[in-house]
């Protein structure tokens, strides 16, 4: 079959066409376009896209941004007790305990950080896969940063839950860490079940590079197909996007800010589960739903005493015939 060459317009590798294809076509476009440069061509998905309506808001949540609760340290005993954490593997698979029965995540500060999933009954991560087996083993030395954090199981309802977070040193021999901090907090379910928030001192706050300090507010929820938020460098760097997602959204006078979340129902699905519950689903009349978009807004006026949130649901359907 003959094919048509297009090039990447930012150099990249060269693509092949059909002459009779759309690709072809806007291969030809972007040739005009590009009069004095490279051309590219862009490739439609290998499989049909079911056709979407236009998103359908069905919900309205309030919530105070004040009122939210701040992470306290954890207990000294607590921490002594249950502040540690294993890994063990090879290339195809792992296996990780924690001290508390969290449904959690760890990262160990590798170059590239290794990141994986960690305390819920049911193997599944909506991660990429950890690149190769855990960096420590019995031929390892020294220690690597190891973070882990997630929601306290025997602590989860609709209404809240309780999220912790610990840091501390991996010995890479024996693939062991033992916290040296942790915190813990209880969000509240801004919207029950699928968005829980809290608040806490901001990534320039907690570095001691902003005066005064700065707050930000944190929303907890299942594992997103799209998240967008005016995070920090350091969140957007490392996305909180695997068992559970976690993002951030700066809390100032004078200012708003916005996070916005695509959830599908079976991520829904998955995170009511493990907490032993089962979603309804936000399915329209006649229609098919694909998911959830939720909007959280956090604002703050200059002639407000204090800010105000609002998160707003809305239901993503396939138009009838599609799927």
């Amino acid at each position: 079959m003959a094919v048509a060459l297009a090039t990447a317009c930012a150099g990249g590798e060269p693509t092949l066409v059909d002459p009779g294809s759309v690709d072809a076509h806007a291969a030809e476009a972007a040739d005009g376009a590009h009069a004095e440069g490279p051309r590219r061509s862009f490739s439609r998905p290998p499989s049909p896209v079911g056709m979407m309506e236009r998103p359908v808001v069905f919900g309205r949540h309030t919530f105070d941004p004040s009122a939210l609760a701040r992470p306290k340290p954890i207990a000294p005993a607590v921490l002594n007790d249950a502040g540690w954490m294993t890994i063990q593997g090879s290339d195809e698979r792992y296996f990780s305990n924690l001290g508390r029965p969290l449904v959690a995540e760890l990262e160990l500060a590798t170059q590239p950080p290794y990141r994986a999933y960690a305390g819920a009954a049911e193997p599944r991560s909506f991660m990429r896969r950890p690149p190769g087996g855990p960096p420590c083993g019995p031929n390892e030395t020294g220690s690597v940063v190891a973070r882990w954090s997630g929601i306290l199981a025997s602590e989860w309802s609709e209404e809240a839950l309780v999220f912790e977070s610990y840091e501390g040193k991996l010995d890479r021999r024996t693939c062991r860490a033992r916290a040296e901090r942790g915190e813990t907090v209880r969000a509240i379910g801004v919207v029950p079940g699928v968005l829980y928030a809290f608040k806490r001192c901001g990534v320039g706050c907690r570095s001691g590079d902003f005066e005064p300090a700065e707050d930000e507010v944190v929303f907890v929820a299942p594992p997103a197909e799209w998240v967008s938020s005016p995070s920090s460098p350091e969140e957007q760097a490392v996305p909180h996007v695997g068992t559970l997602t976690v993002v951030s959204v700066p809390l100032r006078a004078g200012s708003s800010a916005s996070a916005a979340l695509v959830l599908e129902l079976e991520n829904i699905d998955f995170f009511e589960a493990l907490r032993s519950r089962t979603s309804e689903g936000f399915a329209g009349v006649g229609l098919v739903s694909k998911g959830l978009a939720l909007r959280a807004d956090v604002t703050w006026g200059t002639e407000e005493a204090k800010p105000s949130g609002v998160v707003f649901l809305s239901s993503l359907n396939l138009l009838p015939g599609s799927r």
